[in-house]
């Protein structure tokens, strides 16, 4: 890489970094980050344009000859869109952020006010009346919420720039040799073609009491090389007796945007476990769109609700939260409805239990629902564990 942008690249990230806080100039600071923030954004991702157009204008000039500087392995196009991707979908929560901040900004600002104004007619009034100490005690603690927001999301923010500053210099720096050579692993499990983009994971799924292993991947071409797009020729993939080979294989799960092994959760305590797959996003990156099967002897079958969808949806964002968790032996999901400003503030609960139809189908049968006015988000979400079962990550 030219070291002109590479010294662009730096620069750019060390601009955005982020400074320890100071408490008394809160909403001013976080404002000025979030200017700060989207300006950075944009910078990042003309200066990486830059850099991608700099590499290949490099190679075709001659300045890339290992005579003229340290030998060093070229960042293949494939590497470059990886890393490029992963920034994309860095930068998007950055962005979401930074919108988030400057609304928890102007919060703090607008409730720093009113407690003041509030404080100053205390202090001014010679015989204060409960009601305006009950309204300064409810803005205090409105406040100390807000704050503890912004400091959160603070606490996010600066994570982000971590990240995105570590994926600039794996850019910087391409591939390690091993990477080059092996780009993307590919897995044999008996199947006609191996599989690649690989995740697993181990539950009971056939109610044996022993531990079996699910797969999911994509089928590498007849070349032998993984699709460049994970998505594609997307499987499923079930070893019931712990050989390392297939046993059971569908292609039963939306996979048009992506799917992945979510999680592998007994849902109704029946001693085995239901395979829950991610299947895609509502508010890209921060949600998902879970799938709920069923192995039934060597088929994967849905479990659907009353409309008919086998999905719920879990989403951790300004803009709506939603979770699942389980009770004994009923599976229940929320979903959270926010403000403008992204705070919570109702909830509505569903309670299901997993029964077989009278047709020998498994489908989630309603038990109940209430929904509730809240400015607490519910424990148990179903983020990063649900029914005892561990999760991937959906954000």
């Amino acid at each position: 890489m030219p070291e002109d942008l590479r010294d662009l690249l730096r620069r750019t990230v060390e601009w955005y970094e982020p400074r320890p806080p100071d408490p008394t100039d809160a909403p001013r600071r976080t404002r000025a980050r979030a200017r700060r923030g989207k300006v950075a954004v944009v910078l990042l991702t003309f200066v990486l344009a830059a850099a991608s157009f700099g590499l290949v204008f490099a190679t075709f000039a001659g300045r890339n000859n290992p005579a003229d500087r340290p030998p060093a392995p070229a960042p293949s196009p494939a590497y470059t869109r990886q890393i490029q991707g992963q920034l994309s979908v860095l930068q998007a929560k950055l962005a979401d952020v930074h919108g988030q901040l400057a609304s928890a900004a102007g919060l703090v600002g607008r409730l720093a006010d009113r407690y003041g104004e509030v404080v100053r007619a205390l202090q001014a009034a010679p015989n204060p009346t409960q009601a305006m100490r009950l309204r300064a005690d409810r803005l205090q603690a409105q406040l100390a919420t807000a704050k503890a927001r912004t400091k959160e999301l603070t606490a996010q923010e600066q994570a982000l720039v971590k990240q995105i500053k570590a994926l600039v210099a794996r850019l910087q720096e391409g591939p390690s040799p091993r990477s080059s050579a092996q780009p993307e692993a590919a897995i044999d499990v008996g199947l006609a073609r191996r599989i690649c983009n690989v995740q697993r994971m181990s539950g009971d799924v056939n109610g044996d009491g022993s531990v079996d292993t699910v797969w999911t991947g994509s089928l590498v071409g007849a070349e032998g090389s993984c699709p460049t797009e994970p998505s594609r020729h997307r499987v499923l993939v079930i070893d019931l007796d712990r050989d390392g080979r297939a046993d059971v294989q569908s292609t039963a799960m939306d996979c048009r945007t992506w799917c992945v092994v979510y999680a592998l959760p007994d849902l109704n305590g029946d001693g085995t476990a239901e395979i829950l797959v991610n299947e895609g996003h509502l508010a890209y990156p921060a949600s998902a769109l879970i799938g709920v099967y069923e192995l039934v002897g060597r088929d994967l079958v849905p479990i659907r609700f009353r409309d008919g969808s086998n999905r719920f949806t879990l989403s951790d964002s300004w803009q709506g939260f939603a979770g699942a968790y389980c009770s004994s032996s009923t599976f229940t999901t929320w979903d959270g409805w926010t403000d403008g400003r992204g705070a919570l503030r109702r909830v509505a609960y569903r309670t299901y239990a997993v029964n077989i139809s009278s047709l020998g189908a498994w489908r989630f049968e309603l038990v109940s629902s209430r929904t509730e006015r809240t400015k607490e988000r519910p424990s148990r979400t179903g983020w990063a564990s649900l029914c005892g079962s561990p999760t991937t990550s959906f954000g």
